[in-house]
């Protein structure tokens, strides 16, 4: 039994007067008349609660006959958020809203997938990772570049590979599929607003990567020792699983926290500016290379009005601007950061390393010093 929640993006969208917009209906217009997705039988209701936490009937629909394919049969349920958007409009009330729909239909179903808009999809994913935390079943984000209402799009595939993940492997985390890639979600960072291969994982390998051969054959290599065929690891049915069903989640609110990029000659009245908005608790900087900044006269600034933010109780993180690599203290500039208390964010993407800090300060009772210490430490397989 897997769940699809649909929030918006390009996977749903219509062209219009206005441009491309998300539109309803995506069960009814693109799947129930696809049979890769639907076998043509009666299509079915499942009840679920939906993301206002009010009681609903999601679509059902049974996957096709895939046993020359050695997949399994599985059903496959639709729940359409009421207001789709474009995944740009994404704050933390949406991914509020995102986690609490999953929690709240943990137990009804083996596997989830949402439905997201490509240029935020890797926060969402990596919010999502901390915010359910250990989980023991399938959640996968995925998209698309083009929408599936185009005639030669990526959608079809993206999604056909994260029903066939969700519904053939136990896959305990949340996980990003893309362009045949199944990828660690606090890992992923999007590099194209072009290609179909938007996503990748910089500092880490994919989870496993999909090849479809003549006759439809869909095989997969899996890169990681935690994902097993279905079935192959105890514990696998729906209602005896643990998951984020006790937790409160939120809210998640992503005005607390800011990010910076340095960059030369960056004002110090630009950063102190920043540093001194009443209600932030949390700033990224993406620093230069291996987490440098200016050590001139400007730069010594820099470096006390960072100093002034963290008495203040604002958490610091450096990441690197680099698309691969890590931050370090080998440099001087670097060392003087992490002297003056500013956290060395390692391999984190920026997109883990701001949604960490959005989770983090969204916990009631924790200390600016122990935010700064879970800062360091690996909470969901984002650091190296």
């Amino acid at each position: 039994r897997v769940l699809v929640l649909i929030s918006g993006g390009t996977i749903c969208m219509q062209d219009s007067i206005d441009g491309l917009i998300p539109t309803r209906n995506f069960a009814q217009n693109l799947m129930i008349p696809n049979l890769d997705f639907h076998q043509g039988s009666k299509v079915g209701a499942t009840p679920v609660i939906n993301e206002d936490g009010k009681p609903t009937n999601a679509v059902t629909l049974q996957s096709p006959n895939r046993a020359r394919l050695n997949h399994e049969d599985y059903d496959c349920s639709i729940l359409e958020f009421q207001e789709l958007i474009d995944s740009s409009s994404m704050d933390g009330s949406h991914w509020t809203k995102i986690a609490t729909t999953l929690q709240a239909n943990w137990h009804a179903f083996d596997a989830f997938v949402v439905l997201h808009g490509t240029d935020t999809l890797a926060y969402t994913a990596s919010i999502l990772s901390f915010v359910l935390g250990d989980v023991d079943k399938t959640v996968i984000v995925t998209g698309s570049q083009l929408s599936m209402y185009a005639p030669h799009n990526d959608a079809h595939d993206n999604l056909l590979d994260s029903l066939t993940f969700a519904a053939n492997f136990d896959v305990p985390e949340v996980s990003v599929v893309f362009h045949h890639h199944l990828y660690r979600a606090t890992r992923v960072t999007k590099v194209s607003s072009f290609s179909l291969a938007a996503f990748t994982t910089p500092n880490a390998r994919p989870l496993a990567i999909v090849r479809k051969h003549a006759g439809g054959i869909w095989t997969s290599t899996l890169y990681s020792k935690t994902i097993q065929p279905v079935g192959k690891t105890p514990d696998h049915d729906a209602a005896s699983k643990s998951g984020p069903v006790s937790a409160t989640i939120g809210p998640l609110d992503t005005n607390r926290v800011a990010v910076l990029k340095v960059y030369p000659g960056i004002s110090t009245n630009l950063i102190s500016h920043i540093a001194e908005m009443p209600d932030l608790r949390g700033l990224v900087l993406e620093t230069f290379g291996a987490g440098n900044v200016p050590l001139t006269k400007h730069g010594l600034d820099l470096l006390e009005i960072l100093s002034k933010a963290i008495e203040r109780g604002i958490v610091v993180v450096s990441v690197t601007q680099c698309l691969t690599g890590s931050v370090t203290s080998a440099y001087e500039s670097a060392r003087r950061m992490e002297r003056r208390g500013i956290v060395t964010g390692l391999d984190m993407t920026t997109e883990a390393a701001y949604t960490k800090l959005v989770y983090l300060l969204s916990l009631q009772n924790l200390t600016h010093d122990e935010v700064a210490n879970m800062m360091r430490q690996d909470l969901c397989r984002e650091l190296t």
